[in-house]
């Protein structure tokens, strides 16, 4: 599996699901992935307050997810003409975070990255 939603969250019939991770400390203190990092980088955006929705969390988990498939996953024999994408998406990877953005939805909707992809 890809992504695990263990302690996602959802609104399920009007009230909100969620896992309380502050009273679970023990895994802000996990180490050896980076999904571990970014549990501490959004208890420290939400002020472990995890019933909110925070839409930042999306850019969080939308690096970590580029970060596997850029530099942790072996691919067949590359085909040189993906050597350009491959490029932009590791651009990509390295503005999420280190750009502006407060969630996924403006940062697809206001980078260049994704302009083939708007409709209108």
């Amino acid at each position: 599996t890809i992504i695990d939603f263990t302690v996602s969250r959802l609104c399920h019939e009007g009230n909100i699901v969620y896992v309380d991770m502050s009273e679970s400390p023990e895994i802000f203190e996990c180490e050896g992935d980076y999904q571990f990092d970014i549990y501490r980088i959004m208890r420290d955006n939400n002020g472990n307050d995890w019933r909110p929705f925070h839409p930042i969390s999306n850019l969080y988990w939308l690096h970590y997810l580029m970060g596997k498939l850029l530099n942790e996953t072996s691919y067949p024999r590359r085909d040189p003409d993906s050597q350009p994408v491959e490029s932009e998406l590791r651009a990509l990877y390295d503005i999420i975070l280190a750009g502006d953005y407060k969630s996924a939805t403006q940062l697809v909707s206001s980078s260049f990255y994704f302009d083939s992809c708007r409709i209108g």
